[in-house]
């Protein structure tokens, strides 16, 4: 994808990056949140063990994302600031920061 940024992380990062998810993870009253980058990859989850197949989602939800980004740009916006999906059952909400990664939030309605 051109103008994205290649980047890594070591293992204090990941402990940083698993206790902000937690964070979000407690304050939003979430079941579980991933950590997506822009190419589909799953960097990180937290939470309810996902009941379904996580690198899937990841893909798609990257996928999903650029898409957006796309439709914004189409009409006039730099971007969206949030993107939510919400089902019957389950819904999710997702965001993206300097371009470099966004993370799915799933909540349930008992959760909300």
């Amino acid at each position: 994808m051109a103008g994205a940024a290649s980047w890594s992380f070591n293992e204090n990062d990941f402990k940083q990056i698993q206790t902000h998810l937690q964070a979000f993870l407690r304050d939003s009253n979430a079941r579980c949140a991933l950590l997506v980058d822009r190419n589909g990859q799953l960097v990180a989850t937290v939470g309810d063990t996902p009941k379904f197949d996580p690198t899937a989602f990841a893909s798609l939800t990257a996928a999903d994302f650029s898409a957006n980004d796309q439709l914004a740009k189409m009409i006039g916006e730099a971007e969206f600031a949030s993107l939510v999906h919400q089902g019957e059952r389950e819904g999710g909400g997702r965001g993206g920061r300097g371009g470099r990664a966004k993370g799915p939030a799933r909540r349930g309605r008992g959760r909300n």
